[in-house]
């Protein structure tokens, strides 16, 4: 494309928003649900075993999955919210209500977590709507506090190597594709994430390669454009054609026509899941190839809309909780009756192994506003000719308005001379003539 410069302001602000918070648990199913034949075989399939002790261990055949999965009536997405972890473990409310101190302490519960199906597992998002109040406060106490259990002992133990919690920030509304842009906490570790907004801008055709676009390109008109959205819907026609069936991030209603022309509104079996839906999608994840076309499509927009931003982020870590603030919270539960011997492990033991903070703030109040520029305007490229050619050859504009000038005068002069020299010799041709004409005479009247 065409040169573009990039302008960089911080724009200041009396309060800026608070963005959709999605926590995933890094476990894909908790061990404690895999208590059936439909979710051993799911578990199975998925990984080769069921024992996170002996891995090689499966107590079904390739067949014997293959068919129970094929009786499985259960939609995918249903399978995943029953072996992933439960919204109370990401906000413990008995636990929060006593340890908070408004406005000191102010704590996420798990009824402002709105629980999220993605194609790896179960995940839970605050401000999924973009209701919360605009944050108005700088600092940790300004933010949004979350307690998480992480529960690491109930973890199917199969596919990990380590334990912990996936935090996304994203703008409310769009979706989330794991595992891009995740923030990894642990167990045992408070993580400061302090945000720094960014709005960004773009220039069309031919000066952005590929372009930009000004029309949202949504399937639903009614949520902001993102490129995120639009790649989560791109890779969902691909499935939907590729399979004939609707990935389980699509919402429940959705119809879809595929490239076939079919209309497609019926959710994907767990058999398809696994079959097509997961081996796409993982394709398209991985795969620069495979998603070429989408990112085509897919063009970042000209202009963010106004509740939209990118959110860069400053990242700190410490111990949680300290030791006296472990024997407190471990009181509590032993009076709330919660976590006694979970595990054979104590209260404090328990927390200290299991329980992580997360806090979402804002350091200012300001976002960095980013605008991309042409490099080159008319008014610029006139300026630039001019002064180049003012210092090379020492001309300007009125210069060579005057050099202009110059040359025709130096034409009208040339052309007057000519003239004026052609009027000469015609006068003197026809004076020689009649000099001659008269001398003719003169001889014939002597003779």
């Amino acid at each position: 494309g065409y040169p573009t410069n990039t302008k960089i302001d911080i724009v200041s602000a009396t309060s800026l928003p608070v963005p959709a918070i999605t926590i995933c648990n890094s476990n894909f199913a908790q061990a404690s649900a895999i208590n059936s034949l439909e979710n051993q075989a799911f578990i199975c399939h998925t990984f080769g075993s069921t024992s996170a002790n002996n891995p090689q261990s499966c107590p079904f055949t390739a067949e014997q999955r293959e068919q129970i999965l094929a009786g499985d009536t259960r939609l995918p997405s249903a399978v995943f919210r029953q072996l992933g972890q439960s919204k109370e473990r990401l906000g413990p409310d008995r636990l929060v209500n006593q340890i908070s101190d408004p406005p000191r302490f102010v704590f996420v519960n798990s009824s402002s977590l709105t629980p999220l199906v993605t194609q790896s597992g179960l995940c839970h998002t605050f401000n999924d709507n973009g209701s919360h109040p605009a944050i108005r406060t700088i600092g940790v106490a300004g933010g949004v506090r979350f307690i998480v259990d992480i529960d690491q002992n109930n973890y199917e133990g199969i596919s990990l190597l380590s334990a912990g919690v996936e935090v996304y920030l994203h703008s409310p509304g769009e979706p989330v594709i794991r595992p891009q842009n995740a923030i990894y906490v642990g167990p045992g570790q408070r993580a400061n994430i302090a945000l720094k907004p960014v709005k960004r801008s773009f220039q069309a055709a031919p000066y952005r390669t590929p372009s930009c676009t000004s029309e949202n390109l949504n399937r639903d008109k009614s949520q902001p454009y993102s490129v995120t959205q639009c790649m989560l819907e791109c890779q969902e026609q691909n499935i939907t054609s590729a399979c004939g069936c609707l990935p389980l991030t699509v919402p429940a209603g959705t119809v879809i026509t595929a490239s076939d022309g079919r209309r497609v509104s019926r959710h994907c079996s767990v058999l398809e899941f696994f079959n097509c839906s997961s081996t796409i999608a993982t394709q398209f994840e991985t795969d620069a190839e495979a998603s070429r076309e989408c990112r085509s499509f897919c063009l970042h927009p000209c202009e963010m809309a106004g509740d939209q931003f990118i959110f860069d982020f400053s990242l700190s870590w410490d111990l949680f909780p300290n030791y006296i603030i472990a024997t407190t919270m471990a009181s509590v539960l032993a009076d709330l009756g919660l976590y006694n011997n979970r595990y054979g492990l104590d209260n404090v033991s328990y927390i200290r192994e299991n329980f992580a903070q997360i806090n979402i703030y804002y350091n200012r109040l300001s976002y960095t506003a980013m605008d991309e520029q042409k490099a080159l305007t008319l008014s610029s490229l006139i300026g630039s000719i001019g002064g180049n050619m003012g210092l090379f050859i020492g001309a300007s504009l009125l210069t060579l308005v005057e050099f202009a000038q110059f040359v025709l005068r130096f034409c009208r002069a040339k052309f007057r001379r000519r003239m004026h020299s052609e009027d000469t010799e015609h006068g003197r041709r026809v004076a020689m003539k009649c000099a001659g004409s008269h001398g003719g005479r003169d001889d014939a009247t002597a003779l």
